[in-house]
């Protein structure tokens, strides 16, 4: 029976370790984004003005 628990925290503590993981590749992910939209904005608006 304990074995159990302590497999079920294991589990646990490694699907939390998981789950913020890849909460900070995405943010990772949105600032690229974000830098990539700015990158094409600016493009947008120097043909606009061209």
């Amino acid at each position: 029976m304990f074995s159990q628990i302590a497999q079920n925290k294991f589990l646990l503590t490694r699907g939390i370790v998981r789950f913020i993981d890849g909460i900070k590749s995405g943010s990772t992910f949105l600032a690229e984004l974000e830098k990539l939209y700015a990158f094409y904005r600016k493009a947008v608006r120097q043909s606009a003005d061209t």
